[in-house]
């Protein structure tokens, strides 16, 4: 089988699904290498950073990573949706949970102003923020073709 052959049944949502893998190896690349510097926009920084919390968000993006390219690998494209949206998700609400705190300090403007946001933190978010949201979106996205011939029987 060629690469021809195994991509020319492939719809949308398989691409969509080639694109949530790299987004979560690039989210997950970047939220580790970065990570250490965010410590100070996490609640409880001291015990986040002993209890290795930041590098555990890293981790789901990289995991999810990896178990998508053994479902595209083994042709399970029935569980591979909702796989990477479960992934996204847990990404997601642990990178809220735990910098909720700087968040809402925020939006609230207690003490930190919009212009003093990191950028890191910014991008790290947005990641993903994207990565979640194109997540839901293939839950209900094809990702093959359906050969399957129905006919309808005539009376």
């Amino acid at each position: 089988m060629n690469l021809g052959d195994y991509l020319k049944d492939k719809k949308i949502g398989f691409w969509f699904s080639i694109a949530i893998t790299i987004l979560f190896l690039l989210s997950g690349i970047l939220y580790l290498a970065i990570a250490p510097g965010l410590s100070e926009y996490v609640r409880f920084a001291e015990m986040v950073v002993s209890m290795g919390f930041l590098t555990f968000v890293g981790v789901f993006s990289i995991v999810g990573a990896v178990i998508s390219i053994v479902l595209i690998a083994t042709k399970q494209y029935k569980f591979l949706g909702y796989t990477q949206f479960a992934f996204a998700l847990l990404g997601f609400v642990f990178f809220v949970y735990a910098s909720f705190q700087y968040i809402f300090e925020m939006f609230v403007g207690i003490e930190i102003t919009f212009a003093e946001m990191s950028p890191a933190f910014v991008v790290m978010g947005i990641f993903f923020l994207i990565t979640l949201i194109a997540s839901i979106a293939n839950v209900f996205l094809k990702q093959t073709a359906d050969n399957k011939v129905v006919e309808v029987a005539h009376e």
